[in-house]
């Protein structure tokens, strides 16, 4: 008995004009394509990420939730806030291995650069004083 009308499930090939996404390991990943220029990207966009976290907090305007974790975590263990971010990295990227999800290469170098990003963030940008330079 064939299922009714309104049930039936229509599978579409894909569109040309859409990309298709791939779910790929992170060894795959390195061997995919335009190498340099996405490594390229994805390391300006963490460093620029590690460093917008770190202006953020230091302007102490607010901060999103991850980055209160991360401040009450360096100020419980007496760390940085660079090295708080990568330690609490560490520990979400091994709560993964139970659910069997593959971390990629971006995963991997979030781990590694967003924290010392931040850190080198906070090294060479002066506190600053007075709300004008705050929100600045």
């Amino acid at each position: 008995m064939a299922p009714h009308a309104s049930l039936a499930r229509v599978s579409t090939p894909p569109r040309p004009d859409r990309p298709v996404l791939l779910r790929m390991s992170a060894l795959a990943q390195v061997r995919a394509g335009r190498k340099t220029r996405r490594l390229l990207q994805l390391l300006v966009g963490l460093v620029g990420y590690g460093a917008a976290v770190m202006t953020l907090v230091l302007s102490g305007l607010g901060a999103a939730s991850w980055n209160v974790l991360t401040e009450g975590t360096a100020h419980v263990w007496g760390i940085s806030f660079g090295w708080a971010t990568n330690l609490i990295s560490v520990l979400v990227l091994l709560t993964w291995i139970p659910l069997r999800e593959l971390p990629g290469l971006g995963t991997f170098l979030n781990v590694a650069v967003v924290g010392f990003a931040a850190d080198a963030t906070a090294a060479v940008l002066p506190e600053p004083h007075g709300l004008p330079a705050r929100i600045t």
